[in-house]
Parts: structure tokens; C-alpha cells; sequence
């Protein structure tokens, strides 16, 4: 009889790389320029989650407009918590094409709570 292994990690992954579950075409894929850094327990194909932190906020992207700054902590996509979840039950939140929106709760380093819809994008040329 095997043991499960449970680990302790951080993972760092762009919000777009979530979407690979749906084939879009690279044109429908919607663009919100986060960057997101993952604390998770479990397996690490479908950890459960603990924390969302902001690590990058890319200039004139969706999310810089919407005034999402790194450290800003995720705590709800489209009013779904995210800690205590697993990571396959939220990619589907992410999976959007251009025109899109992506409704997010976030905490600043100020421990204001705040809520931002982004709507999704085209990819600049020069971030492809």
C-alpha cells in the first residue's frame, strides 16, 4: 500500500498558461498581463491552494488598468474563494477568450479588499 506524499511549494505561472486545458487559437486567447505566484499542498498537478499573490503586472495590460499591483493577494475569481481549493477547479475561471471578462478579488498590501473586472485582450505583438 503507497502513501501519498504530500509537499510544500510555490509555483510561479502566468494566468494565460492556465488556459492550455481549452485549445483556443492563439487570436481568441484573451491577454490580462498578470503574473501570479501559486502556494499550494498536494500533488502538483492539482494542488490545493492556499494563496494567489501578484508577481507581475504588465504595462498597459488589462490588469495594470484595473490597478492590480504586485503583492496584491487573489482571494476570489468570479466570487469563488480560492484558498482551500484545488487548482483544476479553477482554471475554468481563467479560460477566456478575447472580450472576455475575468471578475477578481483581491487584497493590497494596504489589506484593503478590492474587485476588478478585466476584460480580455489581444496579446501586444511585442509580448508574443
Amino acid at each position: 500500500m503507497g502513501r501519498s506524499v504530500i509537499r510544500k511549494y510555490s509555483l510561479i505561472m502566468a494566468i494565460s498558461l492556465l488556459q492550455c486545458a481549452v485549445p483556443l487559437a492563439a487570436a481568441d486567447e484573451a491577454w490580462f498581463g498578470i503574473q501570479v505566484k501559486a502556494e499550494g499542498e498536494g500533488r502538483f498537478w492539482n494542488p490545493v491552494i492556499n494563496e494567489l499573490i501578484v508577481v507581475d503586472v504588465e504595462a498597459n495590460s488589462p490588469a495594470a488598468k484595473a490597478g492590480i499591483s504586485k503583492g496584491d493577494r487573489i482571494v476570489e475569481v468570479f466570487g469563488q474563494a480560492i484558498v482551500g481549493e484545488r487548482m483544476r477547479k479553477l482554471v475554468p475561471f481563467f479560460e477566456k477568450t478575447v472580450g472576455e471578462t475575468l471578475r477578481l478579488t483581491l487584497v493590497n498590501e494596504a489589506g484593503d479588499r478590492i474587485s476588478v473586472t478585466l476584460i480580455g485582450e489581444n496579446r501586444p505583438a511585442e509580448k508574443q
